[in-house]
């Protein structure tokens, strides 16, 4: 399953390493690129650096391809819009 998270935090570094290790292809996004490379090397995900409401950085973790959409960022608005941008794009589960 292809998964987009956005979001580097606890939960979403923990959702990301659970889900990798269960063979899922994750790629996550977080505006901190230390934090992105960070995990990047801890587990077997790619990462993208930026903002994940932005439609430019979910195309480049392509969104269009994601079977699943999370969005854990400590930014309510930041969570609903990339939401938005992820239905719009056709993913069919978004959390």
């Amino acid at each position: 399953m292809q998964i987009v998270i956005s979001g580097a935090g606890e939960v979403g570094s923990y959702l990301a390493g659970k889900l990798a290790s269960e063979n899922h292809n994750i790629v996550l996004i977080d505006s901190d690129p230390a934090r992105c490379r960070s995990l990047g090397g801890q587990y077997d995900l790619q990462t993208v650096s930026g903002n994940g409401s932005s439609p430019q950085v979910l195309d480049e973790a392509n969104i269009k391809s994601a079977d699943m959409f999370i969005a854990v960022t400590n930014h309510d608005e930041v969570n609903i819009v990339g939401s938005m941008v992820a239905s719009r794009n056709g993913v069919p589960k978004i959390i």
